[in-house]
Parts: C-alpha cells; structure tokens; sequence
C-alpha cells in the first residue's frame, strides 16, 4: 500500500497541463503529426499542380481578385479542370477573357473564355479580329450571329480571311451591310464575297458602284450590273449601266430600253465617259424632237444633234427664248446651227450683245457684231441710251 510520501514523490501526469498564472497552455502537435496548412503558399501551389479538383478549387477561390495570377493558371495549367476554374474566377475582368481567348495556347481555355465573353460583344468583336486561332476565331464569330452591324465589322476590319469569310456568310439576307462592307473592306476577296452575296439585289449593287472606294470592285458591281441588263426595269439602274459599263453592247442595250425618258437620255450623254454611249442617247434624244417642249433638251438637239434637220427644227421651237437661243449661238458645235440661233436673235440686241462678246466662235460673234453696227441699229441704241443718261449742260 502507498504511502503519503510516495504519491508526492510520483505525481499525475495530467498536472503537467494545468494552467500555470501568466502562462497559456500549448497543445501544439509535433510537425510530423500536424495536418496541411491551408493558408501557405506551398499548400496552394501543390493543390494547382496537383490532380485534385477540390483541393484546386479551393487553393484558386483563395486567388479570386488577382487577375495576373488566374491568367496565367488558366493558360498553363497542367489538368483542365483547374485552368476551367480559373478562368470561371475572371468573370468580371473583360480584358483578361479576351487575353485569353487570343492568346492562350489551350483550347478548352479559350472556348471557356469565349463562353464567358458572350453578353459583352465588343469583346467578342476583338476576338473575333484577333484571336490567335481559328476555332476561337469562328466561335466568337458564332456568337455575333444575330449582331449584324457587328458582323459588318469583323468582316471590314479582321485580319483573318476565315473570320471575315464566316461573317459574310452570316450576313446573306443584309444587304444595307454587304454594301458596306463591299464598300469599305480592305481586303479584295471580301469584297468579291460581299458581292456574290448581293446576288441579283439590283439597287444593292448600285450603290456599290457608286460609293464603293475602290475601282475594282465598282467595275465588278457594274459587271453583275451589266449582265443583268435584259432584265433590269429601275429606269436609275439602267441609267448607271447606260453610263458606266465597261461592256459597250450592255451600254447600248442599256441606252436603248432609255429610249423613250429623254431626261436620261440628256444625262447620258452630258456624263457618259463613253463615247459610243454618248452619240446613242443623243440620236434617239433627236427622233423625239418633233415631241419635245423642254427647253433644255430642245436646246442640247440644236447644240449637239449629228442631223441638221433636228437641229434647225429644235432652233425653230426656240423662237422667243432669247436666252437659250444665245447659249445655242454661243457654244453649238455646228455653225449651221450658231448662225441660225443668232438669225432669230435679230431683235434681242441684249443677247446679240451677250453673243458677240462670249461666243467661242469667230462667226457667230461676227454675225453678232455686224448686226449690232447695221446704222439703224446703233442710232436706235445710242438714242435710248441717251434718253436714259441726259447729259448735263454747261
């Protein structure tokens, strides 16, 4: 049996933990026994690199806010589980996304950015542009699908051929866009795409002849144009062929079913850059002489018609236009015509005045100038000029 002395001599263990005043008690366990640090950095690093995907989770929520790192754990991460979480964590930074949808050389990285970029066009419009790889090119393209105005531009502005193709495509039932993009591509094949995709829309192609910027593909709309020509009825469209054509038996075709609106034919030939199209429109312009009351295309028929006898007739109709017949007098290229302008102007002194001084030619000034000086006509004119400006006595 113990005694007193021995259990002092032996006391419990347990007293070896009881609070001491000013000191606390540690339970801390011994490193080979303790568990994982959550919170060190080594313990993050090992949960990315290693396979498990809770563990990854975890580790990367602790990074959310610190887009440089989530970056570069989505771009180079070794297992697609931890480059997707990553990539989930940079909802809100736009301008990391599109860095990764371009540039990142891991495909399930940049699908996930794209997906992610959805509601943000403007971001998908830059990707679409310039993604490094086509697939993300084409995905972004995708998701603009319904975003016409959008489409327009990465097929105006994308340096890759595969982006700008895919947005033309999608654009086959626009023309207001195609039009702009035919018009303002920089790059040629585009343009010829935008081109064959306005099919037969007549009034499409036109205004690509007309404000297209660059040569080539106004000639090819007027190619389409032109070949179209037995079936075109828009008097405006025909009128373009009529002018513009590089094909000179589309212009006549084009001149021809014109006949009968001599407003175009006048402007056919005032602004036609060929010649052929030009002596055609002004022929049929003269047949209808006899019909013609205005004055303006009566007054191109006597400067410009190839046949004397419409000529003399249109001057003839001019009768009492002292205006027009001193245009006539002054500029038609045919003398016959100058000389019978300035016949009928015998009594217009104002204009005979007008003729003799700006005609561009010799015989119809002298005409002017002869029937100016007649003694009769000069007396009149210096006696009313006397009569307007009495001279004052001395």
């Amino acid at each position: 049996m113990a005694t007193l002395s021995s259990r002092k001599l032996r006391p419990e263990p347990l007293l070896k933990n009881i609070k001491k005043p000013g000191r606390k008690p540690s339970f801390r366990k011994p490193s080979h026994k303790r568990g994982p640090d959550r919170f060190s950095l080594r313990h993050l690093t090992k949960a990315i690199l290693e396979g498990n995907s809770e563990e990854a989770s975890r580790a990367l929520s602790r990074l959310k806010g610190n887009a440089e790192i989530l970056t570069e754990i989505a771009k180079y991460a070794k297992y697609r589980h931890t480059r997707i979480a990553a990539v989930a964590l940079l909802q809100d930074d736009l301008q990391s996304l599109i860095e990764l949808a371009k540039y990142s050389p891991k495909r399930d990285t940049r699908e996930k950015a794209v997906r992610m970029l959805t509601r943000h066009k403007g971001a998908l419009v830059i990707v679409a542009c310039s993604s490094h790889y086509s697939d993300t090119r084409l995905r972004a393209v995708f998701k603009l699908k319904s975003k016409y105005h959008l489409l327009s531009r990465v097929a105006i502005s994308s340096d890759f051929k595969d982006a700008r193709s895919a947005s033309v495509g999608f654009l086959l039932k626009k023309p207001e866009q195609l039009v702009r993009v035919a018009s303002e591509s920089p790059h040629p094949n585009t343009r010829k795409e935008a081109l064959r995709a306005l099919g037969k829309s007549v009034h499409a192609l036109r205004r690509v002849a007309d404000s297209s910027q660059y040569p080539d593909t106004r000639r090819g709309a007027l190619k389409v144009l032109s070949n179209m020509v037995e079936e075109l009825e828009d008097p405006e469209v025909l009128l373009e062929v009529a002018k513009r054509s590089p094909f000179a038996e589309c212009r006549y075709l084009a001149v021809s079913n014109l006949a009968s609106d001599n407003n175009a034919l006048l402007e056919i030939y005032e602004s036609s850059q060929f010649k052929d199209a030009r002596s055609t429109a002004m022929m049929l312009l003269s047949d209808s002489t006899g019909k013609l009351k205005d004055t303006e295309l009566l007054s191109a028929v006597a400067r410009f018609s190839p046949y004397e006898e419409d000529r003399y007739q249109a001057i003839e109709r001019l009768e009492g236009n002292g205006k027009t017949l001193a245009s006539v007098a002054a500029s038609s290229k045919y003398k016959d015509a100058r000389l019978a302008a300035v016949g009928l102007l015998v009594s217009d002194l104002d204009f005979l005045r007008e003729v003799s001084t700006v005609s561009k030619y010799r015989d119809s000034r002298a005409v002017a100038h002869n029937r100016l000086g007649e003694d009769e006509v000069f007396e009149g004119e210096l006696t009313r000029m006397l009569d307007e400006h009495p001279i004052k006595r001395r």
